[in-house]
């Protein structure tokens, strides 16, 4: 999972709040971000901003309609 660039991070954040379901976001290294969460969308949003290659992990919705809410702001 790859968001597009970093101006697209916050239109991402908003639309994760439009969520119906939780929005789990699964590192490569087995951590767990819920991004419903404001800590974990600050930890993301850190993550992202300082070095984008970091976040080689994957989005896991609970809601098949809040992915396809979140795809447009994903590559890949």
């Amino acid at each position: 999972m790859i968001i597009r660039d970093k101006e697209t991070l916050l239109a991402f954040l908003q639309a994760i709040k439009e969520c119906k379901g939780e929005v789990i976001y699964l590192s490569g290294e087995g951590d767990r971000l819920n991004l419903k969460s404001v800590l974990s969308q600050f930890l993301f949003s850190s993550v992202f901003l300082d070095n984008p290659s970091l976040l080689n992990g994957k989005l896991s919705c609970e809601r098949e309609e809040d992915l396809a809410l979140l795809q447009p702001y994903l590559e890949g």
